[in-house]
């Protein structure tokens, strides 16, 4: 799939996602509670000037009460900011009931009954030990006939008072809680996944979103009276400094993910300067607030608040503002910030309208921050996957262009790469020629799956009208070569005669389950000389990739064959022409290198082996039967002494095994394997024997290549002197 098109899916995603969550938050907006008071109640009101600390039965008996009607604006304010509430139930009702004051935003609300006792209280911000409603719903239940009702609060608005079933109410307030906490962990989840892609992407804007949209939720249930539910959290939360520090914290982290969300830096000097001082003044608050904290200063907060409230409108406006400034701007992430921020002010000023007004308990209104922030938190974070995947591919375009313009040179560079280490390792293995092949393969492969990575790779040319397939990777049993060339000739004397490749990738498959690549080589010893690769299925192969592959193929394949053209000039200069094992010099050096590594303390051996009666074998069948002796004598010596030994002509009828980590039992069970094989075969009526004499350095420690040969060619001298045809070690 291209980015392209990966971009265009993430977008439908989260448009459906957004167009979900407007669904749910529209269909929930029904779920409203309208109050159905079970009992007529009368309402009286007396304004208190004393504590509400103070409130008792002398305090009581000295007010004077008047009527009050329902839905009747109190204006508290700051000299009056309690009020004291009878309320009589003229019809009283058998049914459990609730007595619901609405709105439930208050600072601190007592119920007394009629005998002046306390029966029940809520305080915003408060720990309680028992609750019968969450901080959604301020409620007493069943209150008696009379009771008395202490309001405080800094802001006017209308109260409503009601009897109501207290089931129902209680029915109700559940659903509230279930769905806020739904909500609530929706936010969270959020905030955990962007925190793990942090540690994965490693995109300060995912730890930043992660810590302000926490710190945001964490604010919102401070506010709301949530955090009240934790006692471990009354002291550090509700103190008289603390809990504004909670919302400062939150500004210091918008303007830090705002700085980086929307890259001000490399915008606008101004805005990015301006962001940056509202970012230090928070950070000024933050500080000051810790240190009358800390010191138990409280005698400076009202002058505090002031700034703090003035402050606090000042960065909303240019919390809207560089967003929306940039959005205008067509900057893509701008808008969603600017969506989010908002929404979230939206919400907010909704929720500041029920906490003010008789707004009946809708399903979002008495929490709607929460729903502000869930909104927030999708768009912020749908903004943060545009952002990298418009990162990515900014990134994606910039390599293809640096590797457009660089693949030849980078192709040079591998092939050079691999030349030098194909020819050191030519030049230092005395293993089989096959081996060695499957090794310079290898290197051929290590250097292509730095372009991509492959499943097989073969070599197809034509030989006199035969086409010829060379597997040079490890697997090559995913795709049968033979087969689809078989069938499709014309289609590769078309690549080949128009030296264009050829490829099939994941969405045309025609041939293959697997996507291939068929790249034409232009090389003057080979008819129709092609590259076969096939790719995992996951791999997707396009246009620029076979552009890479072709320079690739055509650059490595020449240097492929000068390292096989050097190998066999190496082999000719290291093997005996006639049997095919090393020359005298390159048996010689082997034994040298082997004894240079042991110290002294490895089992390194050699065996001097002389073909017995070789010269009467040449008078007599001539020397061609000759030739086949030594031909089978080596063969032989090949096949027994395959594992941890080195075969090699020293001259005429004479040869060497070197051995490397072999006990003379092992040396000696391999000669018996050797003299019984000779016993079973002939060569014109021919029965070969040979004399062995075997000199070992842990026996002679202290002796160099030259004397530990002396030491076998002695031995050999010994099985000569003993009648031929037999085994003496030294």
């Amino acid at each position: 799939m291209e980015l392209t098109d990966k971009i265009l899916h993430n977008r439908m995603l989260m448009r459906f996602l957004l167009f979900i969550m407007i669904v749910v938050s529209l269909s929930g907006c029904q779920y409203t509670y309208s109050p159905q008071s079970i009992s007529d109640i009368k309402i009286e009101m007396a304004s208190l000037s004393v504590d509400g600390d103070f409130f008792g039965q002398d305090i009581i008996e000295s007010l004077i009460f008047s009527q009050f009607n329902n839905n009747a604006k109190v204006d508290f304010s700051k000299s009056q900011d309690s009020f004291v509430f009878r309320i009589t139930q003229v019809n009283s009702s058998n049914i459990e009931h609730a007595l619901l004051i609405m709105p439930h935003y208050f600072s601190r609300v007592q119920y007394y009954d009629d005998m002046f006792k306390l029966k029940g209280s809520f305080e915003r911000n408060t720990y309680k030990d028992r609750r019968n409603y969450s901080p959604n719903i301020t409620a007493f239940n069943d209150v008696g006939k009379v009771s008395y009702i202490l309001i405080e609060n800094k802001i006017s608005k209308p109260l409503y008072f009601s009897i109501e079933e207290k089931n129902r109410l209680r029915s109700y307030d559940q659903k509230l809680l279930m769905t806020f906490t739904a909500v609530d962990s929706i936010i969270l989840t959020l905030v955990l996944v962007h925190f793990i892609f942090y540690f994965f992407i490693r995109k300060l804007g995912y730890l930043l979103y992660s810590l302000y949209i926490f710190s945001l939720l964490f604010s919102i249930l401070f506010q709301e009276g949530m955090i009240s539910y934790f006692p471990t959290l009354s002291y550090p939360v509700f103190g008289i400094y603390t809990q504004v520090i909670w919302l400062k914290a939150t500004s210091v982290l918008y303007w830090m993910f705002a700085l980086v969300f929307l890259d001000l830096k490399s915008r606008s000097k101004f805005d990015y300067n301006l962001a940056r001082i509202m970012l230090s003044l928070e950070i000024l608050i933050v500080f000051i607030l810790l240190i009358l904290f800390f010191f138990g200063i409280s005698g400076v907060y009202a002058y505090l608040a002031k700034v703090i409230n003035l402050f606090f409108i000042i960065g909303i406006v240019i919390a809207i503002y560089l967003p929306v400034k940039y959005a205008l701007l067509k900057v893509r992430q701008a808008k969603y910030l600017a969506i989010g921020v908002l929404i979230h002010m939206v919400t907010a000023l909704m929720r500041v309208k029920y906490s003010t007004t008789l707004e009946p308990l809708a399903f979002w209104m008495p929490r709607a921050f929460e729903f502000g922030l869930l909104f927030e938190s999708l768009i912020l974070s749908f903004g943060l996957a545009d952002k990298t995947m418009r990162v990515i591919k900014q990134r994606d375009v910039a390599e293809r262009k640096i590797k457009r313009a660089d693949r030849e040179l980078f192709c040079k560079e591998l092939e050079k790469n691999f030349q030098q280490r194909a020819i050191n390792t030519v030049d230092k293995y005395y293993g089989s020629p096959s081996e060695l092949n499957g090794i310079i393969h290898s290197y051929f492969i290590s250097s292509l799956q730095q372009l991509v990575e492959v499943q097989d790779v073969f070599y197809v040319s034509e030989d006199n009208r035969k086409v010829k397939s060379q597997l040079i990777s490890d697997k090559g049993v995913d795709f049968d070569v033979r087969e689809y060339i078989s069938e499709n000739s014309e289609l590769m004397n078309e690549i080949c005669d128009s030296n264009t490749a050829y490829y099939q990738n994941n969405e045309l498959k025609q041939f293959s389950q697997l996507p291939f690549v068929i790249i034409p080589i232009v090389e003057k010893d080979h008819d129709n000389l092609c590259l076969f690769l096939t790719f995992p299925s996951y791999v997707d192969v396009g246009a620029n990739m076979v552009q890479d592959l072709t320079i690739f193929a055509n650059t490595m394949t020449l240097s492929l064959l000068t390292v096989k053209k050097y190998q066999k000039t190496v082999e000719l200069s290291r093997y005996d022409n006639l049997t095919h094992v090393f020359n005298r010099e390159t048996i010689q050096s082997k034994l040298d290198v082997l004894i240079s590594l042991s110290n002294g303390k490895s089992s390194v051996s050699v065996a001097f082996i002389d073909l017995d009666d070789f010269k009467d074998i040449n008078d007599k069948y001539g020397h061609a039967i000759g030739d086949e002796c030594l031909i089978f004598l080596c063969d032989k010596l090949k096949e027994i002494f395959e594992d941890n030994a080195f075969v090699g002509r020293y001259g005429g009828d004479e040869f060497l095994v070197v051995f490397n980590q072999l006990s003379w039992i092992e040396i000696e069970n391999k000669f018996k394997l050797l003299y019984e094989s000779f016993s079973n075969n002939y060569i014109e009526g021919i029965e070969l024997n040979i004399s062995v004499g075997v000199a070992m350095l842990q026996n002679h420690p202290s002796l160099n290549s030259k004397q530990l040969l002396e030491k076998a060619d002695s031995a050999l001298y010994q099985a000569k002197e003993n009648g031929k045809n037999q085994l003496v070690f030294d």
